[in-house]
């Protein structure tokens, strides 16, 4: 009777510090929030182990989310996953859809967009970025040679277009010979060279006159032009001409061809050609009406896709203006304790529980074991 009272004594007391053990550990992890003194004794285990080592378990989890579970491979493999590319393409077709139903104009667009722009400031804003564009591209390239914007085959076309060039220009010559103001020409030309022969050359033109002159000539002229000699040696002349001009780069063409080329002077003239206050108040359907099929097949799935590639091309740097790490550490060393450890015990509740109850019934045993070691040995 003695052992049984004893027993059940000693399981008790057992399981009790048993259990208030595991509870007072588990309430030690969060509690106390901050150190307690004695005066100027700091009392041991304050603050609690979490709240102590709040800022190095910070920066573990920064670390530990940036090299492990939201890395850079992790979110770009993500991206790339067909899915998020048939989203974004749906997401254009209904854009495109709506901007068709709504005959939306470039301005209206733009307008849209949160910029207020009238149509003089897009029609300046188009100017000074043209010109700011073919700036950079003439000083880019000037020293680039001709040849390296001709590809085999526009070279071989423009070698075929050389007797069609040539023929054009005799027939002109053809022309304006035979025509009032070039017999007249034809007979200055000849007068003044016969004069300047001297007395035979003077009297020459005395006897036959002007007119004369340029009517002998005229026959010997056209003969000449229409002769196959002066054909092939015009060919040749054009042809070296190209192959000269091949080898020009862009800085000699311009000085040659364009001394007075000005960028802002062609941006001006490009944006009155196509006459901008008219294009941005078109509806851009009736603009894009003759490639509706091809931008919805074709063209939006491309933009899709080099969204989303060059989203994932630039995800490392993105990442790392991000400081995801950084931003990781901040927020858990500002997140307020008693949220953390409410959380925790929410979702760890009933494991928690259990672990208190796993110690008092340890308590429990080592005191029915303690009761029979004091009857052996009492």
């Amino acid at each position: 009777m003695n052992f049984l009272i004893l027993s059940l004594i000693m399981i008790f007391i057992g399981a009790l510090i048993g259990g208030v053990t595991n509870l007072l550990a588990i309430r030690m992890l969060f509690r106390p929030y901050t150190a307690k003194y004695l005066g100027k004794w700091k009392v041991p285990f304050t603050p609690g182990l979490i709240p102590k080592r709040q800022d190095e378990l910070a920066n573990q989890l920064g670390r530990l989310v940036t090299n492990y579970l939201v890395t850079t491979a992790s979110i770009q493999s993500k991206l790339r996953e067909p899915i998020y590319q048939e989203q974004l393409e749906k997401f254009l077709r209904r854009n495109w859809q709506e901007m068709n139903e709504q005959k939306l104009t470039l301005h209206q667009l733009i307008n849209k967009t949160g910029f207020s722009l009238t149509e003089d400031q897009i029609a300046e804003s188009l100017k000074q970025s043209l010109g700011k564009r073919l700036t950079t591209l003439y000083q880019k390239n000037r020293h680039n040679q001709v040849k390296e914007y001709i590809s085999e085959a526009v070279d071989e076309q423009a070698l075929q277009l050389i007797p069609q060039i040539r023929m054009h220009l005799l027939r002109n010559v053809e022309q304006y010979i035979q025509s009032i103001e070039g017999k007249h020409q034809l007979s200055q030309f000849a007068d003044r060279f016969l004069r300047e022969k001297g007395f035979l050359g003077r009297m020459v033109v005395q006897y036959l006159g002007e007119k004369r002159i340029s009517e002998k000539l005229l026959p010997s002229i056209l003969q000449v032009l229409q002769s196959g000699e002066l054909e092939e040696t015009v060919d040749r002349l054009l042809t070296k001409e190209w192959q000269q001009i091949k080898q020009y780069d862009l800085q000699t063409i311009q000085e040659k061809i364009f001394p007075h080329f000005d960028e802002k002077q062609v941006a001006q003239k490009i944006v009155e050609a196509i006459d901008v206050n008219k294009q941005i108040n078109r509806p851009l359907s009736d603009i894009l009406d003759p490639y509706g099929e091809r931008i919805e097949k074709a063209v939006i799935p491309q933009i899709a896709k080099q969204t989303i590639d060059s989203l994932a091309t630039r995800l490392p740097r993105m990442m790392k203006h991000l400081n995801l790490a950084g931003l990781v550490e901040n927020e858990v060393k500002n997140f307020e304790i008693q949220k953390l450890e409410g959380m925790l015990i929410e979702i760890t509740k009933r494991e928690l529980k259990m672990i208190t109850y796993l110690g008092a019934l340890l308590g429990g045993a080592i005191g029915f074991f303690q009761a029979i070691l004091v009857s052996i040995i009492g």
